[in-house]
């Protein structure tokens, strides 16, 4: 895909704005993502203060 074929997403939709369901799909997205770090930063923690 060249440059000049790349739209951002205000190309795509303008003054309507973002989809409300690709908002919350993002949301939901970054939550799981957070709760995935969060989970395995604990596992850490817990795995080093055994030793």
């Amino acid at each position: 895909m060249s440059l000049q074929q790349q739209k951002t997403l205000f190309d795509i939709y303008g003054e309507q704005g973002l989809p409300v369901e690709l908002i919350t799909l993002n949301v939901l997205r970054t939550i799981i993502a957070t709760f995935g770090i969060l989970f395995n930063t604990s596992l850490v923690f817990v795995t080093a203060k055994s030793k």
